[in-house]
Order: structure tokens, then C-alpha cells, then sequence
């Protein structure tokens, strides 16, 4: 590539990864032209994490685990979400660091949520990983308890049992 007049770098785009690239700079502005180099530069591939697994944490958030066994280098992690498995995922989070953990709080009550997750080292995004898949809890806010039976224990005792939601209306 050719730089503009007074340019100082230029971005090599398409390499393949894990392949050293050498390069040589010269300076035609000089007689006869001034060459630098070679410098050369390895692209480094990042591998998706393995063994992503979702689990239902209270009642509407979820958590999220996963396993890191490359040496590659990695700055941080990035947490995508879908409401189906061949969605769209949207980045939804970070990690705070290399962690290998996430928690995605405060979602809507009885959906499934879909996720992946990508290593970031400096500006490059790794691979997805595998998706992993949990649902949140439906709740029956605001409805009254059904099925309500009262039992005499004896003189002095009763025992009452409910079922808490109706199937009609889940909030």
C-alpha cells in the first residue's frame, strides 16, 4: 500500500491469521530513496470460549459460565443476547477483565433468553462461542391465588392450601 503525502502508517487489512507478515517502508522523497525494515508483525487469532452454560439466578436474571483454554491473550469479554436461538444477538454487556462469569440482571419474567460470548483483546473480537439458553420465572403479579381449600387439622387447627397463579393470565 501506498500512503498519502505525508501519511506515517497504513492499515494491511486482510492478512491471514497466525502468519508473520514483513514489511519494508521507503522514503521516495529522498535521492537516492531511504529504505527502513524489514519489521515484521504476527496477526493473532482469538478461539471462542467453550462450555457456555446459563442457569436461572432468582427469579428474573441470569447467569452466565464459561471456560478459557486458550493462551491467547484476552482483555475482556463480550456478553450477546437473543430471544431465539438463530437470532440476532445483540451485545447486551461486558467483563470487567478476564472474567469468566457474567450476570444479566433485571430481565422480563417468562422468556428465554438466548446468549454467546466473544474474547476482546485491544480492538480485535474473537470468535462466538456456543449458545446456552435459560428462561426466567413467570410471576403472577397482581393475581389473586386459586384453588383454595380450607381442611379441618382438628378442633382447634385448619390447614389452608392454594395454588398460586391461574394459567389464564401470567404477567
Amino acid at each position: 500500500a501506498i500512503p498519502a503525502n505525508g501519511d506515517t502508517a497504513i492499515l494491511d487489512t486482510g492478512l491471514e491469521t497466525g502468519k508473520t507478515e514483513y514489511d519494508r517502508v521507503t522514503a521516495y522523497m529522498d535521492n537516492p530513496p531511504a529504505s527502513a525494515g524489514p519489521v515484521s508483525a504476527t496477526t493473532i487469532s482469538i478461539p471462542a470460549p467453550t462450555n457456555l452454560k446459563a442457569s436461572l439466578y432468582g427469579n428474573n436474571s441470569i447467569q452466565l459460565d464459561w471456560r478459557w483454554d486458550s493462551t491467547a491473550p484476552v482483555d475482556r469479554f463480550i456478553i450477546y443476547r437473543s430471544t431465539t436461538k438463530d437470532g440476532n444477538y445483540q451485545q447486551v454487556g461486558t467483563t470487567n477483565g478476564p472474567e469468566l462469569q457474567y450476570m444479566d440482571l433485571a430481565l422480563a419474567n417468562g422468556v428465554t433468553y438466548f446468549y454467546k460470548v466473544a474474547a476482546q483483546y485491544r480492538t480485535i473480537t474473537g470468535h462466538q462461542s456456543n449458545y446456552a439458553s435459560a428462561t426466567t420465572r413467570k410471576t403472577c403479579k397482581g393475581l389473586p391465588p386459586s384453588f383454595v381449600k380450607v381442611r379441618e387439622i382438628n378442633r382447634e387447627s385448619l390447614k389452608m392450601t392454594w395454588r398460586n397463579c391461574r394459567k389464564a393470565k401470567v404477567a
